[in-house]
């Protein structure tokens, strides 16, 4: 989508509201010791969103080598990834993967909100003024 001039995030904020969701806080710590950090979360029901750009290689155009998308696609990166899932989850959260391309869809848009709901998350009733619901002024 970066390609397009269309930024994904943005996309995806747009989305949300038009769903009625609630906005995320961004880049929240989430851990008291470590420096983790959810690239989407909802703390309050404890649902967040990662966004798994690392996974994807390309090929070093000056060496023609094969190399992996960033610090997240290495056995290191993965590894520490799976640690920091591990830990949301023993404490409670419930994390979505996507990757930049799923970002901004419909899907990852109903599994967050079937997330929140799961969470305890309910969609506020509209507020309808009735017109008819006063007394009428005294003569």
């Amino acid at each position: 989508m970066k390609r397009t001039g269309i930024d994904p995030k943005k996309v995806f904020a747009a989305l949300l509201a038009q769903a009625k969701l609630p906005e995320p806080t961004k880049e929240h710590r989430f851990h008291g010791e470590r420096k983790w950090r959810f690239d989407f979360s909802w703390p309050r029901w404890k649902v967040a969103l990662e966004v798994e750009g690392g996974v994807f290689g390309f090929t070093d155009p000056k060496t023609g080598q094969r190399r992996t998308g960033g610090a997240h696609g290495s056995i290191t990166g993965i590894k520490r990834d799976i640690q920091k899932y591990n830990y949301a989850a023993a404490m409670g959260w419930l994390v979505i993967r996507c990757v930049p391309t799923t970002l901004a869809t419909s899907e990852t848009i109903a599994f967050v909100k079937a997330a929140l709901e799961r969470h305890g998350w309910t969609k506020p009733e509209p507020f309808i003024i009735n017109p008819y619901d006063h007394e009428a002024p005294a003569p």
